[in-house]
Protein backbone atom coordinates (compact mmCIF):
# COMPACT_ATOMS: atom_id res chain seq x y z
CA UNK A 1 0.00 0.00 0.00
CA UNK A 2 1.28 3.50 -1.37
CA UNK A 3 1.54 6.12 1.37
CA UNK A 4 -0.05 9.42 0.96
CA UNK A 5 1.86 12.06 1.94
CA UNK A 6 -1.26 14.84 3.23
CA UNK A 7 -0.10 18.70 3.97
CA UNK A 8 -2.56 20.79 6.15
CA UNK A 9 -1.18 24.35 6.12
CA UNK A 10 -2.85 26.43 9.08
CA UNK A 11 -3.16 30.30 9.38
CA UNK A 12 -5.45 31.24 12.03
CA UNK A 13 -7.70 28.66 11.56
CA UNK A 14 -6.90 26.55 14.07
CA UNK A 15 -10.45 26.09 15.44
CA UNK A 16 -11.28 23.73 12.40
CA UNK A 17 -7.97 21.70 12.91
CA UNK A 18 -9.27 19.07 15.21
CA UNK A 19 -12.31 18.03 12.70
CA UNK A 20 -9.90 18.25 9.27
CA UNK A 21 -7.26 15.90 11.56
CA UNK A 22 -10.07 13.26 12.54
CA UNK A 23 -11.39 13.24 8.81
CA UNK A 24 -8.57 12.36 7.86
CA UNK A 25 -7.65 9.35 10.65
CA UNK A 26 -11.12 8.15 9.67
CA UNK A 27 -10.12 7.25 6.30
CA UNK A 28 -10.24 3.76 4.97
CA UNK A 29 -7.00 4.09 3.81
CA UNK A 30 -4.17 3.74 6.61
CA UNK A 31 -0.82 4.50 5.13
CA UNK A 32 -1.04 8.29 5.59
CA UNK A 33 1.70 10.76 6.40
CA UNK A 34 0.06 13.63 8.05
CA UNK A 35 1.46 17.00 8.05
CA UNK A 36 0.37 20.16 9.22
CA UNK A 37 2.21 23.44 8.53
CA UNK A 38 1.84 26.47 10.51
CA UNK A 39 2.52 29.17 8.41
CA UNK A 40 2.85 32.03 11.34
CA UNK A 41 -0.05 31.84 13.11
CA UNK A 42 -0.79 33.77 16.46
CA UNK A 43 -3.01 30.90 17.80
CA UNK A 44 -1.47 27.77 19.48
CA UNK A 45 -2.14 25.33 16.73
CA UNK A 46 0.22 22.71 17.96
CA UNK A 47 -2.15 22.69 20.99
CA UNK A 48 -5.42 22.10 18.53
CA UNK A 49 -3.38 19.61 17.54
CA UNK A 50 -2.75 18.30 20.42
CA UNK A 51 -4.93 15.00 20.24
CA UNK A 52 -3.13 13.79 17.54
CA UNK A 53 0.34 15.13 18.25
CA UNK A 54 2.23 11.89 18.07
CA UNK A 55 0.45 10.67 14.71
CA UNK A 56 1.59 13.86 12.95
CA UNK A 57 5.05 16.11 11.66
CA UNK A 58 3.91 19.79 13.12
CA UNK A 59 6.43 22.10 11.50
CA UNK A 60 6.35 25.77 12.00
CA UNK A 61 7.09 28.59 10.12
CA UNK A 62 7.69 32.55 9.15
CA UNK A 63 4.16 33.57 7.30
CA UNK A 64 4.81 33.41 3.63
CA UNK A 65 1.40 32.40 2.33
CA UNK A 66 -0.29 28.84 1.67
CA UNK A 67 1.67 28.30 -1.80
CA UNK A 68 4.85 28.51 0.41
CA UNK A 69 3.39 26.49 3.53
CA UNK A 70 2.39 23.71 1.10
CA UNK A 71 5.83 24.02 -0.58
CA UNK A 72 7.93 23.01 2.34
CA UNK A 73 4.92 20.31 3.88
CA UNK A 74 5.58 18.86 0.96
CA UNK A 75 9.64 19.32 1.15
CA UNK A 76 9.73 16.85 4.10
CA UNK A 77 6.87 14.59 2.75
CA UNK A 78 8.09 10.79 2.22
CA UNK A 79 5.04 9.55 0.09
CA UNK A 80 4.10 8.51 -3.35
CA UNK A 81 1.23 10.51 -3.30
CA UNK A 82 0.31 14.01 -1.96
CA UNK A 83 -3.15 15.58 -0.92
CA UNK A 84 -3.42 19.23 0.19
CA UNK A 85 -6.23 19.56 2.73
CA UNK A 86 -6.94 23.03 4.05
CA UNK A 87 -7.51 23.58 7.65
CA UNK A 88 -11.27 23.51 7.47
CA UNK A 89 -12.47 21.46 5.49
CA UNK A 90 -13.81 17.70 6.28
CA UNK A 91 -12.33 14.34 4.07
CA UNK A 92 -14.50 11.79 2.90
CA UNK A 93 -13.74 8.89 4.79
CA UNK A 94 -13.56 6.39 1.59
CA UNK A 95 -11.78 9.28 -1.03
CA UNK A 96 -8.19 8.37 -0.10
CA UNK A 97 -9.44 4.61 -0.84
CA UNK A 98 -11.60 5.73 -4.13
CA UNK A 99 -8.86 7.75 -5.61
CA UNK A 100 -6.08 5.42 -5.50
CA UNK A 101 -8.21 3.07 -7.65
CA UNK A 102 -8.29 5.34 -10.10
CA UNK A 103 -4.28 5.70 -10.18
CA UNK A 104 -3.84 1.99 -10.20
CA UNK A 105 -5.82 1.62 -13.16
CA UNK A 106 -4.08 3.97 -15.21
CA UNK A 107 -0.42 4.52 -14.40
CA UNK A 108 -0.14 7.60 -16.51
CA UNK A 109 -2.55 9.15 -14.27
CA UNK A 110 -1.14 12.18 -12.68
CA UNK A 111 -3.96 13.96 -10.57
CA UNK A 112 -7.31 12.28 -9.59
CA UNK A 113 -10.11 15.56 -8.22
CA UNK A 114 -13.49 14.70 -6.79
CA UNK A 115 -16.90 16.59 -6.80
CA UNK A 116 -17.30 17.92 -3.29
CA UNK A 117 -20.32 19.59 -0.78
CA UNK A 118 -20.46 22.70 1.02
CA UNK A 119 -20.60 23.32 4.84
CA UNK A 120 -21.28 26.29 6.76
CA UNK A 121 -18.51 27.39 9.87
CA UNK A 122 -20.84 25.62 12.07
CA UNK A 123 -19.99 22.30 10.27
CA UNK A 124 -24.14 22.14 8.64
CA UNK A 125 -24.66 21.54 5.06
CA UNK A 126 -25.36 23.54 2.53
CA UNK A 127 -27.26 23.25 -0.42
CA UNK A 128 -25.31 22.42 -3.83
CA UNK A 129 -22.34 20.78 -4.94
CA UNK A 130 -19.40 21.18 -6.88
CA UNK A 131 -19.07 18.89 -9.78
CA UNK A 132 -17.59 18.68 -12.95
CA UNK A 133 -20.27 18.67 -15.85
CA UNK A 134 -19.40 16.59 -19.14
CA UNK A 135 -16.05 15.92 -17.99
CA UNK A 136 -13.48 13.48 -20.13
CA UNK A 137 -9.76 13.44 -20.05
CA UNK A 138 -9.73 14.42 -23.61
CA UNK A 139 -11.27 18.04 -22.98
CA UNK A 140 -10.09 18.36 -19.57
CA UNK A 141 -6.88 20.68 -19.89
CA UNK A 142 -9.02 22.94 -22.91
CA UNK A 143 -12.28 23.29 -20.35
CA UNK A 144 -10.15 24.71 -17.62
CA UNK A 145 -8.64 26.85 -20.00
CA UNK A 146 -11.89 28.35 -19.73
CA UNK A 147 -12.75 28.38 -15.75
CA UNK A 148 -11.62 26.60 -13.33
CA UNK A 149 -14.08 23.46 -12.48
CA UNK A 150 -12.42 22.39 -9.76
CA UNK A 151 -13.62 23.32 -6.58
CA UNK A 152 -11.08 23.25 -3.79
CA UNK A 153 -7.36 22.29 -3.86
CA UNK A 154 -8.71 19.98 -0.98
CA UNK A 155 -10.86 17.97 -3.44
CA UNK A 156 -7.01 16.57 -5.39
CA UNK A 157 -4.64 14.23 -4.86
CA UNK A 158 -1.69 13.81 -7.00
CA UNK A 159 1.77 11.52 -7.77
CA UNK A 160 4.22 13.53 -5.82
CA UNK A 161 6.60 12.98 -8.84
CA UNK A 162 4.13 14.83 -10.94
CA UNK A 163 4.19 17.97 -8.41
CA UNK A 164 7.96 17.50 -8.15
CA UNK A 165 7.95 17.52 -11.87
CA UNK A 166 5.97 20.85 -12.23
CA UNK A 167 7.93 22.39 -9.15
CA UNK A 168 4.98 22.48 -7.21
CA UNK A 169 3.32 26.06 -6.48
CA UNK A 170 4.18 29.28 -7.71
CA UNK A 171 4.54 31.33 -4.56
CA UNK A 172 3.86 34.45 -6.44
CA UNK A 173 0.48 33.81 -6.23
CA UNK A 174 -1.84 34.60 -3.51
CA UNK A 175 -4.95 33.74 -5.33
CA UNK A 176 -5.77 31.01 -7.74
CA UNK A 177 -2.64 29.19 -7.00
CA UNK A 178 -4.47 25.79 -7.08
CA UNK A 179 -5.53 26.89 -10.89
CA UNK A 180 -2.04 27.41 -12.07
CA UNK A 181 -1.21 24.25 -10.62
CA UNK A 182 -3.68 22.47 -12.48
CA UNK A 183 -3.01 23.78 -15.78
CA UNK A 184 0.65 22.56 -15.30
CA UNK A 185 -0.11 19.11 -14.29
CA UNK A 186 -3.18 18.62 -17.21
CA UNK A 187 -0.16 19.88 -19.76
CA UNK A 188 1.96 17.05 -18.09
CA UNK A 189 0.40 14.04 -17.40
CA UNK A 190 -3.54 12.77 -17.42
CA UNK A 191 -6.20 14.05 -14.78
CA UNK A 192 -8.77 12.03 -13.65
CA UNK A 193 -12.27 12.83 -11.87
CA UNK A 194 -14.15 10.66 -9.67
CA UNK A 195 -18.19 11.63 -9.70
CA UNK A 196 -19.10 11.61 -5.94
CA UNK A 197 -18.94 14.15 -3.61
CA UNK A 198 -16.46 12.98 -1.14
CA UNK A 199 -14.89 16.47 0.53
CA UNK A 200 -17.03 19.07 2.64
CA UNK A 201 -15.45 22.21 1.78
CA UNK A 202 -16.12 25.22 4.14
CA UNK A 203 -17.52 27.47 2.83
CA UNK A 204 -17.52 31.20 4.70
CA UNK A 205 -19.90 34.00 3.85
CA UNK A 206 -19.03 37.02 1.78
CA UNK A 207 -15.73 35.14 0.62
CA UNK A 208 -16.13 34.69 -2.77
CA UNK A 209 -17.28 38.26 -3.49
CA UNK A 210 -14.36 39.75 -1.18
CA UNK A 211 -12.12 37.78 -3.21
CA UNK A 212 -13.69 37.12 -6.68
CA UNK A 213 -11.94 40.32 -8.43
CA UNK A 214 -8.30 39.91 -6.88
CA UNK A 215 -8.88 35.86 -8.24
CA UNK A 216 -9.62 37.21 -11.63
CA UNK A 217 -6.45 38.76 -11.89
CA UNK A 218 -4.18 35.68 -10.62
CA UNK A 219 -6.10 33.71 -13.42
CA UNK A 220 -5.72 35.74 -16.16
CA UNK A 221 -1.81 35.68 -15.34
CA UNK A 222 -1.85 31.58 -14.75
CA UNK A 223 -3.49 32.11 -18.07
CA UNK A 224 -1.33 34.25 -19.92
CA UNK A 225 1.81 31.93 -19.39
CA UNK A 226 0.41 29.88 -22.50
CA UNK A 227 0.08 31.13 -25.96
CA UNK A 228 -3.11 31.43 -27.72
CA UNK A 229 -2.44 28.43 -30.51
CA UNK A 230 -2.03 26.71 -27.53
CA UNK A 231 -5.34 27.52 -26.05
CA UNK A 232 -6.67 27.57 -29.18
CA UNK A 233 -5.77 23.96 -30.08
CA UNK A 234 -6.78 22.87 -26.76
CA UNK A 235 -10.58 24.76 -27.52
CA UNK A 236 -10.76 22.47 -30.75
CA UNK A 237 -11.06 19.53 -28.73
CA UNK A 238 -13.68 20.70 -26.44
CA UNK A 239 -16.08 22.26 -29.39
CA UNK A 240 -16.96 20.69 -32.54
CA UNK A 241 -19.22 23.26 -34.25
CA UNK A 242 -17.13 26.38 -35.45
CA UNK A 243 -19.81 28.92 -33.66
CA UNK A 244 -18.85 27.18 -30.09
CA UNK A 245 -15.33 27.74 -30.47
CA UNK A 246 -14.76 30.89 -31.55
CA UNK A 247 -17.62 31.53 -28.55
CA UNK A 248 -14.86 29.68 -26.20
CA UNK A 249 -11.64 31.04 -27.53
CA UNK A 250 -12.93 34.64 -27.32
CA UNK A 251 -13.97 34.42 -24.10
CA UNK A 252 -10.31 33.27 -23.02
CA UNK A 253 -8.49 35.60 -25.03
CA UNK A 254 -10.97 38.51 -23.62
CA UNK A 255 -10.00 37.41 -20.24
CA UNK A 256 -6.13 37.29 -20.35
CA UNK A 257 -6.75 41.00 -21.80
CA UNK A 258 -6.23 40.20 -25.68
CA UNK A 259 -9.86 42.14 -26.25
CA UNK A 260 -8.78 43.75 -29.69
CA UNK A 261 -7.77 39.80 -30.80
CA UNK A 262 -11.18 38.38 -28.69
CA UNK A 263 -13.72 40.54 -30.88
CA UNK A 264 -13.20 38.94 -34.39
CA UNK A 265 -14.10 35.77 -32.85
CA UNK A 266 -17.23 36.80 -31.46
CA UNK A 267 -18.26 38.29 -34.45
CA UNK A 268 -17.19 35.61 -36.44
CA UNK A 269 -19.39 33.37 -34.49
CA UNK A 270 -23.01 36.20 -34.88
CA UNK A 271 -22.04 35.24 -38.69
CA UNK A 272 -23.15 31.67 -38.14
CA UNK A 273 -25.55 32.75 -35.70
CA UNK A 274 -27.05 36.11 -35.09
CA UNK A 275 -29.98 34.71 -32.79
CA UNK A 276 -27.37 34.00 -30.42
CA UNK A 277 -27.82 36.37 -27.45
CA UNK A 278 -24.89 36.22 -25.58
CA UNK A 279 -22.51 36.92 -28.69
CA UNK A 280 -23.50 40.01 -28.50
CA UNK A 281 -23.14 40.47 -25.06
CA UNK A 282 -19.66 39.30 -25.19
CA UNK A 283 -19.10 41.99 -28.06
CA UNK A 284 -20.83 44.46 -26.34
CA UNK A 285 -17.83 44.05 -23.17
CA UNK A 286 -15.12 44.34 -25.61
CA UNK A 287 -16.50 47.19 -27.43
CA UNK A 288 -16.64 48.47 -23.41
CA UNK A 289 -13.11 47.18 -22.47
CA UNK A 290 -11.64 49.36 -25.36
CA UNK A 291 -13.65 52.44 -24.96
CA UNK A 292 -15.97 52.37 -27.47
CA UNK A 293 -19.00 53.02 -24.84
CA UNK A 294 -21.73 53.87 -28.26
CA UNK A 295 -20.95 50.53 -29.79
CA UNK A 296 -21.11 48.76 -26.10
CA UNK A 297 -24.96 49.84 -25.68
CA UNK A 298 -25.81 48.94 -29.10
CA UNK A 299 -24.43 44.88 -28.66
CA UNK A 300 -26.01 45.17 -25.18
CA UNK A 301 -29.40 45.99 -26.58
CA UNK A 302 -29.24 43.57 -29.46
CA UNK A 303 -28.45 40.94 -26.61
CA UNK A 304 -31.64 42.12 -24.23
CA UNK A 305 -33.80 42.11 -27.66
CA UNK A 306 -33.54 38.87 -27.75
CA UNK A 307 -33.59 38.01 -24.01
CA UNK A 308 -34.94 41.30 -22.14
CA UNK A 309 -33.42 39.01 -18.35
CA UNK A 310 -30.21 38.38 -19.23
CA UNK A 311 -28.68 39.34 -15.69
CA UNK A 312 -24.91 39.82 -17.25
CA UNK A 313 -25.82 41.86 -19.87
CA UNK A 314 -28.34 43.83 -17.58
CA UNK A 315 -25.64 44.68 -14.47
CA UNK A 316 -22.79 45.46 -17.02
CA UNK A 317 -25.41 47.57 -19.30
CA UNK A 318 -25.85 49.87 -15.79
CA UNK A 319 -22.36 49.75 -15.41
CA UNK A 320 -21.77 51.50 -19.06
CA UNK A 321 -24.52 53.59 -17.92
CA UNK A 322 -22.83 54.90 -14.76
CA UNK A 323 -19.59 55.01 -16.29
CA UNK A 324 -21.03 57.63 -19.16
CA UNK A 325 -22.43 59.74 -16.61
CA UNK A 326 -26.15 58.37 -16.71
CA UNK A 327 -26.98 57.64 -13.04
CA UNK A 328 -30.84 56.90 -13.68
CA UNK A 329 -30.52 54.42 -16.57
CA UNK A 330 -27.57 52.88 -14.69
CA UNK A 331 -29.92 52.68 -11.34
CA UNK A 332 -33.04 51.34 -13.58
CA UNK A 333 -30.50 48.45 -15.80
CA UNK A 334 -29.16 47.60 -11.82
CA UNK A 335 -32.12 47.31 -10.58
CA UNK A 336 -33.72 44.90 -13.39
CA UNK A 337 -30.51 43.09 -12.98
CA UNK A 338 -31.06 41.96 -9.34
CA UNK A 339 -34.56 41.32 -9.67
CA UNK A 340 -33.96 38.44 -12.52
CA UNK A 341 -30.89 37.64 -10.70
CA UNK A 342 -30.63 33.42 -8.35
CA UNK A 343 -27.11 33.21 -8.58
CA UNK A 344 -25.10 36.34 -9.11
CA UNK A 345 -24.21 39.32 -6.45
CA UNK A 346 -23.08 41.43 -9.00
CA UNK A 347 -26.11 43.67 -9.71
CA UNK A 348 -26.65 44.39 -5.75
CA UNK A 349 -22.60 45.34 -5.36
CA UNK A 350 -23.15 47.86 -7.52
CA UNK A 351 -26.32 49.28 -6.35
CA UNK A 352 -24.29 49.55 -3.60
CA UNK A 353 -21.49 50.92 -4.48
CA UNK A 354 -23.68 53.53 -6.45
CA UNK A 355 -25.57 54.16 -2.95
CA UNK A 356 -22.44 54.69 -0.86
CA UNK A 357 -21.40 56.82 -3.65
CA UNK A 358 -17.99 55.31 -4.22
CA UNK A 359 -15.82 55.73 -7.38
CA UNK A 360 -17.22 54.19 -10.66
CA UNK A 361 -14.12 51.97 -10.56
CA UNK A 362 -15.18 50.33 -7.41
CA UNK A 363 -18.48 49.06 -9.80
CA UNK A 364 -17.86 45.02 -11.58
CA UNK A 365 -18.63 43.79 -14.10
CA UNK A 366 -20.48 40.16 -14.72
CA UNK A 367 -18.59 37.70 -16.54
CA UNK A 368 -20.65 35.17 -18.39
CA UNK A 369 -18.25 32.24 -17.13
CA UNK A 370 -19.33 32.29 -13.45
CA UNK A 371 -22.69 32.30 -14.18
CA UNK A 372 -22.63 29.46 -16.60
CA UNK A 373 -20.56 27.79 -13.94
CA UNK A 374 -23.46 27.54 -11.33
CA UNK A 375 -25.87 27.40 -14.44
CA UNK A 376 -24.29 23.42 -15.79
CA UNK A 377 -23.89 22.46 -12.11
CA UNK A 378 -20.76 23.38 -10.56
CA UNK A 379 -20.38 25.52 -7.05
CA UNK A 380 -24.39 26.27 -6.54
CA UNK A 381 -25.22 27.40 -3.51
Amino acid sequence: MDKISVIIPVYNSSEYLYDCLHSIFKSTYRNLEVIVVDDGSKEDVLGAAADYKDAITFIATKHKGQSSARNLGFKKSTGEYVSFIDVDDINGKMRYELCIKKFEENPKTGMVFCSTTFINENGEFLTGVSKFPRYSRKTFLGRMYEINWIGSISATIMRSSVFKKVNGFDETFTLAEDYDLYLRIAKQTIVDYIDLPLVRNRYHENSMGRDLEKTRKFEKKALKKYEPAEIASQLSRVYDKEEDFRIGLGRVLFKIGMTRQALPHFQKALEINELNEDIYYFTGNCYFKIGKHQKADEEYGKCLALNPQHVACLNNLGVLHFHTGESDRSISELKKAAKYSTNSFEPKYNLACIKDDRPRENLRLSFLGERQLIAEGAMQF
